[in-house]
């Protein structure tokens, strides 16, 4: 058992209710009532955008309340929010029965209050990975009995299977096959088995179904048994492809459905039930485009523009990223030239130097994640680095590219921000570490650390609030392995989409840091 701690917060002031705040930024009147507004006040890493999905408001409405924020958004601004009136909405019937949400705009859960007394209830859970199983593409209801459940392999030996480094396919007792491509889910299955372990030994009762859900032909399989109305969460099916159908259903039945992986998909945007793990990539970039703006304000700021893919997701952090940064120094009366512009293609390195401060830091950004793009870049900034002081902003994904060694990021202090980061200095990082290699006998991997993390938190929530527990979320911080979670809705008849993030940083002593988390509104305590 880990034992991880369920930390408690108090009530954020997105609950409607007045926030007692230290600012005193002046708000317009307005003919309407007080009563009809609610009030936030602006925390560390939000954003215009960010506020704008939040509230389901325009950018010039939220202005037009809040006249100060023509100068900008300030930390600890208080803000008037217009109070929407709670309406329920269904979506008319397509041709595709299946793909029919049903889309919700409900009041938050104000009373949040834990189940009292012992918990005896049997919560039933499904985990939908997909583990290739031969065979399995040919599955059909009627052939339930002897297929699907991948509890026929033996569990404790899936680990030590995988890394033995025998043949291409793994095979257990049962004579269920492993295809090496489910390496990955494996350890995310792990995972989940030793945070219902930790579960369980707190009391929870838990029926754990788990599917191999490869293909939309086993997906349309799945939802006929009889299992699946009687869930009370469902984590999965990974691929966004093939969650349409199950996201229909998980709302049809009001069941939890979290998306685990895929950052990608948009049915949180009308499905009330469904939980996004990992945000957006258009949020990451927003964020990332923000924290330049907060961070970098007086320094010395080189965008890097690179040809091609214009359209790109990164390529739009360029442009965002110099219009905040523009915009925070406007407000700061900073007339400093301070903003450069520079292609190392067309220009060379020796045309840059004119440009860098000698005495302070110099921050690159490279707007795309083109791997030869990218490598011309780096090389040159490891050149700069030796004369400069310098810092590269990008995305997680330049650590993907296998033609970069490490060793370069860590010398031009790479930075960016990404849903996870594991800190192996945590005490409760090292217990699971540990149990992990205790257990399957090998180390655990990102995906095995994400397997912790969802299935542990979004049971405790089942059982500390009930079913219905989607409210509740925003008063539950708790420290995980590797995430920070601070789901909030995306829309009001939509579903949740988790904005917290931490900045990671890569140091010339090779250390690789946590600078802090973007996209959370409360502190998350510390594990003792």
């Amino acid at each position: 058992m880990l034992g991880i701690p369920v930390l408690k917060g108090n009530a954020t002031d997105s609950s409607g209710q007045p926030v007692t705040g230290t600012g005193n930024v002046k708000v317009s009147q307005d003919t309407q009532s007080m009563a009809e507004f609610r009030f936030h006040t602006v925390v560390a890493g939000e954003t215009l955008y960010s506020l704008e999905q939040r509230y389901a408001i325009s950018r010039e409405e939220l202005i037009r309340l809040n006249p100060a924020l023509q100068n900008g958004l300030q930390t600890g601004t208080r803000l008037r929010i217009p109070e929407r009136k709670r309406e329920i909405f269904s979506v008319a019937p397509t041709s595709k029965p299946d793909s029919v949400i049903i889309a919700e705009a409900e009041p938050e859960n104000l009373n949040c209050n834990p189940i009292s007394g012992r918990n005896n209830q049997k919560y039933k859970a499904a985990l939908l990975l997909p583990f290739y199983l031969q065979g399995n593409e040919q599955y059909y209801p009627s052939d339930r009995n002897n297929r699907m459940l991948v509890s026929k392999i033996e569990r404790g030996k899936l680990s030590q299977l995988l890394h033995s480094g025998g043949t291409d396919t793994i095979a257990s007792k049962s004579t269920a096959k492993i295809d090496p491509r489910a390496e990955s889910f494996i350890e995310f299955y792990e995972g989940v088995l030793l945070a219902i372990d930790s579960l369980q030994q707190k009391g929870m009762n838990i029926e754990l179904y788990v599917f191999d859900a490869t293909n939309q032909k086993m997906i349309n399989a799945l939802l006929q048994l009889d299992e699946f109305r009687d869930l009370d969460l469902i984590i999965g099916p990974v691929h966004p492809e093939i969650q349409e159908s199950v996201a229909a259903f998980a709302a049809k039945n009001r069941i939890p459905m979290i998306s685990p992986l895929a950052s990608t998909g948009d049915f949180e945007n009308n499905n009330s039930w469904y939980f996004k793990v990992n945000p957006t990539r258009e949020y990451q970039i927003e964020q990332t485009a923000q924290y330049i703006a907060d961070e970098f304000r007086n320094k010395n700021f080189v965008l890097l523009p690179m040809g091609g893919g214009s359209n790109s997701t990164e390529a739009k952090l360029a442009e965002l990223g110099k219009i905040k940064l523009l915009a925070a120094r406007q407000s700061m009366n900073n007339r400093e030239n301070l903003f450069h512009e520079y292609s190392f293609q067309k220009n060379g390195l020796s045309g840059v130097k004119p440009l860098l401060d000698e005495n302070g830091e110099n921050i690159f950004i490279i707007p795309t994640d083109n791997e030869a793009q990218v490598s011309v870049a780096v090389t040159n900034l490891n050149a700069i680095a030796e004369k400069f002081n310098v810092v590269l902003i990008g995305t997680s994904n330049l650590i993907k590219l296998k033609s970069i060694q490490t060793e370069n990021y860590h010398h031009i202090r790479l930075r960016y921000l990404s849903p996870t980061f594991i800190d192996y200095s945590k005490p409760l990082v090292r217990r699971f570490v540990s149990q992990y290699r205790s257990t399957f006998s090998t180390e655990p991997s990102q995906f095995s650390h994400q397997g912790f993390d969802v299935s542990y938190y979004f049971l405790s929530a089942l059982f500390q609030y009930g079913k219905d527990f989607r409210g509740c979320l925003p008063d539950y911080p708790m420290e995980l392995t590797q995430t920070v979670f601070n789901f909030r809705k995306v829309a009001p008849m939509g579903g949740f989409m988790n904005y917290g993030m931490f900045v990671t940083s890569f140091e010339r002593n090779y250390d690789v840091l946590n600078y802090g988390t973007v996209g959370t509104t409360k502190k998350v305590n510390s594990y003792q």
